[in-house]
């Protein structure tokens, strides 16, 4: 026979158990939590990013916003920028797979002047695409895209896989910076970043010395009797121009000939 105790510690017992259920459930799904990553060439803002579960524009800081093992694409218009594994930082190098930071004159010059399109190439031509378009163009202060310029790229798609000159020509870029320009949407009349500038500009962010500054000294034995002859030195800045010239025709240990060459902030010779 069952009492109305009875039946009161039944109701009792299925509603601790649906209660427990239910916090099992929320539990689970409070498991999983948002994280914020920042985008940096300095931090960059205004470009728009999706994941599975999120989207919106990069913040002023370069904040975006994902779920641990994400997917982030970070895109303008219809252009896709790169895409990676959402972390607390992502640089323009790991938006490109095989993209590293690469070291000293050579390896720069043997990536950078490739006929076959490499990964670092890639990361060149965003760097060049960003801080071109960034609203003040100085790109020590962050680097802000605009919504009006944002909006230049709306049924735009190009890529990024293209040699560093070639895509200083491309038509769909620089008919984008025609119209910036036309339409007064930059601080001033922009040119296109010298990319060798765009990059040393994401190394000094990034904390690393490509050393390209690094003299280099050459020896001649004109007369090949085991004895140099004449010493040429070459000084190069962290943008990998020269900026010093020095030759001892007699190698006596003091320079005959110096030239220095100095540059300006698009790294042509003044």
């Amino acid at each position: 026979m069952t009492t109305p105790l009875m039946k009161a510690i039944r109701i009792s017992t299925l509603t601790l158990a649906l209660f427990v259920l239910s916090a099992c459930s929320r539990g689970s799904n409070d498991d999983r939590h948002t994280l914020t990553g920042y985008l940096v060439d300095s931090p960059v803002s205004g470009v728009r990013y999706s994941t599975a579960t999120q989207s919106g524009l990069t913040g002023s800081d370069g904040a975006f916003l994902y779920e641990a093992g994400e997917t982030v694409t970070f895109s303008l218009g219809d252009t896709t920028l790169g895409s990676s594994q959402g972390k607390n930082q992502l640089s323009l190098f790991d938006l490109f797979p095989g993209a590293t930071p690469l070291i000293g004159n050579n390896a720069l010059s043997e990536a950078i002047y490739s006929k076959e399109v490499n990964p670092f190439q890639k990361v060149m031509n965003l760097a060049v695409l960003l801080q071109t378009l960034d609203e003040d163009g100085n790109p020590d202060n962050g680097i802000k895209i605009s919504a009006a310029v944002a909006g230049l790229f709306a049924g735009v798609s190009f890529n990024f896989e293209q040699s560093v000159e070639t895509f200083q020509r491309d038509p769909a870029f620089r008919s984008i910076l025609n119209q910036a320009n036309t339409q007064a949407l930059l601080s001033d009349q922009r040119a296109i970043k010298n990319p060798r500038y765009a990059i040393a500009h994401l190394y000094n962010t990034l904390d690393i010395n490509p050393q390209l500054y690094a003299a280099i000294r050459f020896e001649e034995d004109t007369d090949a009797d085991g004895t140099t002859d004449r010493i040429k030195t070459y000084q190069y800045d962290i943008y990998g121009n020269c900026t010093r010239q020095e030759e001892d025709s007699d190698a006596n240990g003091s320079a005959d000939y110096i030239t220095i060459t100095q540059y300006n902030d698009q790294g042509k010779r003044t």
